[in-house]
């Protein structure tokens, strides 16, 4: 008995059939947390005021101990004041699209490409004020003098040094209010950290938690991200942030990465934007609160007077980041490699 005929047509037969879709939610690509501007105090350069900010301070008197003589008014001193100048750099890029691309795209190109350019834009402004965050071992050795062996990952020992090292200097608290140094670590050393077993180490965290309120061993381990801080341990409140200072071949050793944890105490760096409009286009530093332009189907001009260029988006900024004029630098940093890949 012969089975039934196979079906006469298959999908290869029919063009219709073996077309693509091009699926319109695009997949969301990864970014770094941008917090180094977070981690600063801001300061406004007013406009028409010339393109540095000049910051200063009084060098803190000594002890004098030499008594007096009688009736003898004496010879008064004069006080130090020491400055550091910061000057305006102009930050911008911008991404055009044809017209032909705006009306072929199946997406919304421009506004996709609006929230791209804002990551660049955050991205720069950060990459900018970290690197002059790591100029401050120059100035003062005590900065990076807690930097640990190509062999040795951090631990709560660490942190607690950071901490005390800045409080022994009368370095104040980054958040007064909450008494709480601010801490920038690579999630790998978080999880180096918390892997630590030993007694008294992070996992034993419970034992500051009752002193705050809270015996609630879990919390340690909420969702981390840029919005809420992942440790709260030794005075410190720490956030995870990746663009952290990455250092290959360690000390010499091949292979090994050292990835630094930045400790910040009051002061300890500067964000200037040029006039409060600009600082407010700035934000916080973070890709989502930038203010960028878009701008669609513009009029013909003597640059295009066909018309071609459908749109484009884009950023200009103006910002410095500058260190304190005191030469006792208020932040702390430690180089030290991962467990972890």
């Amino acid at each position: 008995m012969s089975g039934y005929n196979p079906a006469s047509t298959t999908a290869n037969a029919l063009p219709q059939a073996t077309v693509t879709f091009y699926d319109r939610n695009f997949v969301q690509n990864l970014k770094l947390w941008t917090l180094f501007l977070r981690m600063s105090e801001r300061r406004p350069l007013p406009m028409n005021s010339g393109n540095k900010l000049e910051l200063f301070m009084y060098a803190p008197f000594a002890a004098n101990i030499a008594q007096i003589s009688e009736g003898v008014v004496g010879s008064g001193f004069t006080p130090t004041v020491l400055t550091t100048t910061s000057t305006m750099g102009a930050y911008g890029d911008y991404v055009s699209l044809s017209d032909y691309a705006l009306q072929t795209a199946i997406d919304d190109a421009l506004g996709n490409l609006r929230e791209e350019i804002a990551y660049r834009a955050a991205l720069s402004l950060n990459t900018v004020h970290r690197n002059v965050v790591d100029t401050g071992a120059s100035i003062d050795s005590s900065v990076s003098a807690l930097s640990l062996a190509y062999n040795v990952t951090m631990t709560k020992t660490t942190f607690v040094a950071m901490v005390q090292s800045m409080q022994g200097r009368g370095i104040k608290p980054f958040d007064q209010a909450a008494n709480r140094f601010a801490m920038l670590v690579h999630p790998f050393v978080v999880g180096d950290a918390l892997n630590d077993t030993a007694v008294g180490g992070i996992t034993d965290i419970a034992k500051y938690g009752a002193v705050r309120g809270t015996s609630d061993r879990d919390a340690l381990y909420d969702l981390p991200g840029e919005e809420a801080p992942i440790l709260d341990i030794a005075g410190i409140r720490a956030y995870q942030c990746q663009m952290v200072t990455q250092t290959p071949n360690y000390t010499g050793h091949a292979g090994v990465t050292a990835y630094r944890t930045y400790v910040f105490g009051q002061n300890a760096t500067f964000g200037i934007a040029l006039g409060a409009k600009e600082g407010a286009k700035i934000g916080e530093g973070e890709w989502r609160n930038i203010s960028t332009e878009l701008v669609k189907n513009p009029a013909t001009s003597a640059a295009d007077p066909v018309g071609v260029i459908g749109g484009w988006t884009s950023y200009n900024l103006k910002y410095a980041a500058s260190l304190g004029p005191d030469t006792t630098i208020r932040f702390r940093y430690s180089d030290a490699p991962s467990n972890i890949s």
